[in-house]
């Protein structure tokens, strides 16, 4: 187990949780106490009597057959749907169309003539080589954080059926596993979530607001209310969305770290950029959903807005005569 000693510096702790993962396997002869250990185990379970274990089917050989072909059916799209738990079957095209309705749109994607992950990669290596020559970062993290063989980043979209069943909208999320943000995004979120546990009106889940609301007395005559920000992580305008987060790190961190998580973040949101039915496309509003730090993006992004709306000297006053 990878324990952080109480003396070590912060940044010792952050290499350890960001290090590329050791491929290294000893060899049982550099361990010889360890290789017979292994060989009394083997020979003892050797010796036990094994129970033949009868595989049971829960599903009737119809059923299995209907869903092998589902499987192999090459004419449709099989997703979860965005709410509730369910199951959609769509045709290709009419999945593609509603993936297109959302990337189609001029004001949030940009299509790209080229695959930009060669440009892209030398862009970010000299972003984290001038972190390492200004201290913030160590070589050896710099080396975590830069993928050598990046993949190249996907598109694909969960229906809302709960809105309509007949073209249904979709919530578009990038899946970018061992992308060249991945690990950056993971980073930069180490720095941003702490403060997202601070905001005042954070509600982790649903457990969470259960537990909140034990000691609230309700009178019957309430009336709750709710808003909802519609496609907010895909509406957050670059500017303002850096301008959250810059207010807050600065709470915490001097001018110059504070500038270096803040270059990275404007990294991740102006290189995300995507594949999809064979074409590169890049997002220019908004972050992505299914990067490690876009939640608490969003959620420093309205805290600040509380800050500014909701919880002011104005409002109290106001709510006072309500």
């Amino acid at each position: 187990m990878d324990l952080l000693d109480k003396n070590e510096e912060p940044s010792v702790e952050i290499n350890r949780k960001f290090k590329n993962k050791s491929k290294y396997t000893p060899s049982f002869s550099e361990f010889s106490s360890i290789d017979l250990f292994v060989k009394l185990v083997t020979n003892e379970i050797n010796e036990l009597e094994i129970i033949p274990w009868k595989k049971e089917q829960n599903l009737s050989r119809e059923e299995r057959i209907a869903l092998r072909e589902l499987k192999n059916e090459k004419s449709i799209e099989i997703k979860a749907s965005d709410k509730g738990g369910n199951i959609v079957i769509m045709s290709k095209p009419d999945y593609k169309d509603m993936c297109l309705r959302i990337i189609n749109d001029p004001e949030g994607y940009t299509l790209l003539t080229f695959n930009p992950t060669e440009k892209y990669f030398l862009e970010l290596d000299k972003l984290l080589q001038k972190g390492v020559m200004d201290g913030h970062i160590s070589d050896e993290l710099k080396k975590s954080l830069l993928p050598l063989r990046p993949t190249t980043p996907t598109l694909y979209s969960l229906p809302k059926i709960h809105k309509s069943l007949i073209n249904p909208p979709g919530r578009p999320i990038i899946a970018g596993n061992n992308s060249l943000t991945e690990k950056l995004s993971q980073f930069v979120d180490h720095y941003l979530h702490p403060f997202v546990e601070e905001i005042p009106s954070y509600t982790r889940d649903t457990q969470n607001a259960l537990q909140h609301l034990e000691d609230v007395i309700v009178p019957s005559d309430t009336t709750l209310a709710s808003f909802d920000v519609v496609s907010l992580y895909n509406n957050i305008p670059h500017e303002q969305g850096i301008k959250a987060c810059r207010h807050f790190l600065s709470k915490k961190f001097d001018e110059a770290m504070t500038n270096f998580i803040i270059q990275l973040l404007t990294y991740i949101l102006t290189h995300n950029f995507f594949l999809f039915d064979g074409k590169y496309y890049l997002q220019t509003r908004g972050t992505a959903m299914g990067t490690s730090c876009a939640p608490s993006y969003a959620n420093l992004y309205l805290a600040l807005w509380e800050e500014t709306v909701v919880f002011t000297d104005k409002t109290k006053k106001y709510t006072a005569n309500v």
